[in-house]
């Protein structure tokens, strides 16, 4: 029962913000201040953002609640009354500081209000289309520019920019890779050809070689000799082409 207590008694802090803004905002530092400043104007015109708000100063209610001074004594009875209620402030200023200057950090840092106002289009358009009686499977209710689209890449639509620029510059690599290959193969080739050109000479100096012993009328050892020689030079060479 208290715990039904103390949300009924947040969610009147909550409803009555206008009364106690006052004393709530002399509690809390400068900077929280200022984050409840830019707050109220990223919500002026963005409705779940006000309700996310909401939602929020109906926490801080709870905070309150759950450290009224009573409360506090009977969780830490051997603090005196005085320093309890001083240690209470302190507590309730700073932890609310606190949250309010990182709620408004991180609704900025994710561009929450944006995301939110862009889901109150969608939620109007899905209602309004649904509204016309449509089945969830009717080709009206599928994007109306590109009704290929799935709901993955909608999801997946904010990163298509940047993802779009890394492939860019991969491809850009990968045409450089393969001009560069292009090149080297052009390399290998001509080297290829040359060396071609280079043993076909050779064969036929040693064709020419061994045509020319033959005329030669020398002894038949001499004839041996260069005939092995010729014959090693043409198997190191390889094949003849």
């Amino acid at each position: 029962m208290d715990n039904v207590a103390d949300v009924e008694r947040a969610e009147a802090l909550a409803t009555d913000v206008a009364v106690e803004q006052p004393q709530a905002i002399a509690s809390l530092s400068e900077e929280a201040v200022a984050a409840q400043e830019v707050m109220a104007e990223l919500a002026e015109d963005n409705l779940r953002l006000q309700h996310m708000n909401i939602a929020l100063e109906k926490f801080l209610g709870l905070v309150d609640a759950a450290t009224e001074p009573d409360k506090l004594l009977a969780a830490i009875p051997h603090v005196p009354p005085k320093d309890l209620e001083r240690l209470s402030q302190t507590l309730v200023s700073k932890l609310k500081s606190f949250i309010l200057t990182k709620h408004v950090e991180l609704v900025q840092g994710f561009e929450i209000d944006a995301r939110l106002a862009e889901l109150s289009e969608m939620v109007e358009e899905a209602d309004a289309r649904i509204a016309k009686g449509l089945k969830p499977e009717s080709e009206e209710l599928k994007d109306a520019w590109r009704p290929h689209i799935t709901a993955e890449q909608v999801v997946l639509a904010r990163q298509i920019p940047g993802q779009r620029d890394e492939i860019e510059r991969l491809e850009a690599q990968l045409r450089e890779l393969q001009e560069d290959n292009t090149k080297q193969m052009e390399i290998l080739k001509a080297t290829e050809a040359e060396r071609k050109a280079q043993l076909s000479h050779t064969r036929l100096a040693l064709r020419n070689l061994d045509q020319t012993v033959r005329a030669m009328n020398i002894d038949a050892e001499t004839e041996k000799r260069i005939r092995e020689t010729t014959d090693a030079l043409l198997a190191e060479i390889g094949p003849r082409g």
